[in-house]
């Protein structure tokens, strides 16, 4: 399994490294972006681009959910190809194993977190909404002092499976996290890991991405 520890870049980039990463992908990765230049924020492939504040710049991702600004967060991209078992799982089941392990993880790196579930900011009964995704709590979710400190979602297609979480916490160490977010992923992916780059031909796609979808107004304003 592939391990990339990504340089600090924006939500445009990423986007467009992740759908070329997922197009040309062979075995499972795991990608880490410890932090984000501007632009941060993202919305979701269903989102209406109204709902982003007037002047702010953002992309659209391929993943649902709402808006989220990665100012200050920590993303994690996983990646399976569609002859790995979890290409198969259900959305709960996707959810509930990727979440409990990045749960695991922080709770060794001193941030134990909650799943939803459990947790008294869940209100199931609201449903799934829009809007910041940060400012309600769903099912899955990673939950820590009553707020929300992670939300995960994913894309399937016929190339492959993504799953992405971002995480919201102050004072995150990244190689500590890092580290221990490998540990406890890796028994979802039944591979062993190994630290790897970005390939040319993923950057050359990405290249391609970024400039003819994410960076585009006919892409990001399609709702």
């Amino acid at each position: 399994m592939r391990i990339i520890h990504a340089p600090p870049h924006n939500v445009i980039q990423s986007a467009a490294f992740g759908e070329a990463q997922l197009r040309l992908i062979r075995e499972p990765l795991i990608s880490f972006v410890p932090k984000f230049t501007k632009p941060t924020v993202s919305i979701g492939y269903f989102q209406s681009a109204s709902e982003v504040p007037l002047g702010t710049g953002f992309v659209r991702r391929l993943t649902g959910g709402g808006l989220v600004d990665a100012e200050n967060g920590y993303s994690i991209s996983a990646m399976v190809p569609p002859n790995h078992p979890r290409f198969v799982l259900s959305p709960d089941e996707l959810h509930i194993t990727f979440s409990q392990a990045v749960a695991t993880a922080l709770a060794e790196v001193g941030f134990p977190v909650s799943l939803a579930w459990d947790a008294a900011a869940f209100q199931p009964q609201e449903g799934e909404t829009f809007g910041a995704c940060f400012e309600a709590c769903f099912r899955f979710d990673l939950v820590r002092g009553g707020r929300k400190v992670a939300a995960g979602s994913y894309y399937r297609s016929a190339t492959g499976l993504m799953q992405e979480m971002g995480i919201h916490l102050d004072q995150l160490d990244a190689t500590r996290t890092g580290v221990a977010l490998v540990r406890n992923l890796t028994p979802l992916y039944g591979v062993a890991p190994r630290e790897s780059e970005v390939t040319m031909t993923e950057r050359r796609l990405a290249e391609i991405l970024f400039f003819e979808r994410y960076n585009t107004t006919a892409w990001n304003h399609a709702r």
